[in-house]
């Protein structure tokens, strides 16, 4: 029996022993009030006894959970896979339901058991107290778990609409939940849902990136079924089936090498998206790559800014998918090395000097490349890059060319070390004596007479 209350619990009376019953071990929940267990007799469990101080410590709570442990047993034991039960909920959670089944056994109603339907959260649907009727979809024997289902007490929608709907029909749908990726949407008819991804929202960039500010939950849309998994129950809808391709006309009156003006819209990783001046539905891609023929593509893009307004050319229009270049209005410098291959000698014109070498031009609309330091001149007293200024035209080997990835290397020392092995083999000789000075000069007067 409860004696009275004291410091961290309860003192009782055991057989006119006085014990001590901590409060954590009253009950298997926390009890505020304990008026409804004075004068009653309780059964305990000794946890712990110490004959010097003469203080023994009991458990009311061991002795109700082995019992709920007992019945719940009991209870599980009737249960059967596919058995429709009546719970009643006593908390609800994100993801899902706790529901009583009776005195000794709760279990987990799961937010995808609840309904057919998509839900953003349960209590969207569901309520404390509320009994519900529910079917047991699984079976726990080693923890005794129950799990049960509301949405099985109800006909698959999946199974009603299979056969009456398919691919490319049109459909009314009513918005259901709007996320970063794309609009769910119910159809009208049948309780099932379906995606629509962002890309098919509609033929505008701007529009698609944001869905959120187009489209709202309960809103009416009309939707064409792009695709239907009947064995994973997923359902793909387009808005922008249904609409009037822009790009149609646009890319007949804007072939490919036409010079447009644009505005650029988005700046993203490695892209810019751009609307045209002419259009401002129709939106093209513009790769940081094709903003120029040469130098770092990201140090590039920073050159450019939001909605700043830029000369472009159609290099692609496949459907709605244009494609855009700066670098190419002015033609592909590498036109001029087309025939070039690795050994070959141009004409550079030296564009700026420094400690780095020479920065030069192929041609004259050539591509632009630097001529390492060690590789002005043969010899190290003339790899000076200061002898030379601005405009002034020498002539390089090419020591690599990559016509693909719009590469070149040049070098005057490879070009001359060639010329110095060329006029060895004209006019040396191993046993002559003769000096490479000598060899040049006779090679130069032999130049001369035959001029």
């Amino acid at each position: 029996y409860l004696l009275s209350k004291t410091r961290g619990g309860l003192s009782v009376d055991v057989g006119g022993l006085q014990c001590f019953l901590p409060g954590s071990q009253l009950d298997v929940k926390i009890l505020r009030d304990v008026s409804h267990l004075m004068d009653q007799p309780l059964q305990l469990r000794i946890l712990k006894m110490d004959k010097k101080r003469s203080n023994i410590v009991v458990s009311r709570r061991v002795v109700l959970e082995e019992s709920s442990k007992t019945e719940r047993e009991e209870q599980f034991s009737k249960y059967k896979l596919g058995q429709v039960v009546t719970g009643k909920v006593k908390a609800i959670t994100e993801y899902g339901a706790f529901v009583s089944l009776s005195p000794s056994m709760d279990s987990l109603l799961h937010s995808s058991d609840i309904g057919w339907k998509r839900i953003s959260h349960p209590s969207e649907v569901l309520k404390i107290d509320e009994v519900l009727e529910l079917k047991i979809i699984k079976l726990d024997e080693i923890k005794k778990r129950v799990s049960v289902s509301l949405k099985e007490m109800s006909n698959n929608p999946w199974d009603e609409a299979k056969g009456k709907i398919n691919i490319n029909d049109r459909v009314k749908c009513t918005v259901t939940n709007v996320t970063d990726y794309g609009v769910f949407a119910e159809l009208n008819d049948f309780s099932i849902e379906g995606l629509v991804h962002k890309n098919e929202l509609s033929f505008s960039h701007k529009i698609n990136s944001k869905p959120h500010q187009n489209f709202a939950r309960s809103q009416s849309i009309e939707t064409s079924v792009l695709n239907i998994d009947w064995v994973e129950r997923k359902l793909s809808l387009s808005i922008k089936a249904l609409l009037d391709n822009p790009y149609t006309n646009f890319n007949k009156s804007n072939p490919i090498n036409t010079i447009c003006e644009v505005s650029i819209i988005q700046i993203k990783d490695s892209v810019m998206i751009c609307s045209f001046a002419e259009n401002d539905e129709i939106e093209g891609i513009l790769n940081t790559r094709d903003l120029a023929w040469q130098g770092d593509p990201k140090e590039e893009a920073q050159k450019y800014k939001l909605n700043s307004k830029i000369k472009v050319k159609i290099i692609s229009n496949d459907q709605d998918k244009v494609l855009l270049s700066v670098r190419e209005i002015d033609g592909n410098p590498f036109d001029e090395l087309k025939d070039k291959k690795r050994g070959d000698v141009v004409t550079v014109h030296v564009v700026e000097s420094g400690d780095f070498g020479l920065k030069v031009r192929v041609g004259e609309k050539g591509p632009i490349t630097i001529i390492k330091r060690n590789e002005i001149a043969l010899r190290k007293a003339d790899s000076r890059p200061e002898r030379y200024t601005r405009n002034d035209k020498l002539d390089a080997a090419i020591t690599n060319i990559d016509h693909q990835n719009y590469k070149i290397s040049l070098s005057v020392r490879v070009m001359e070390e060639a010329t110095e092995r060329e006029a060895m083999e004209k006019f040396g000789s191993k046993d002559s004596g003769a000096s490479l000075g000598d060899i040049l000069g006779r090679a130069l007067g032999r130049d001369k007479k035959d001029d």
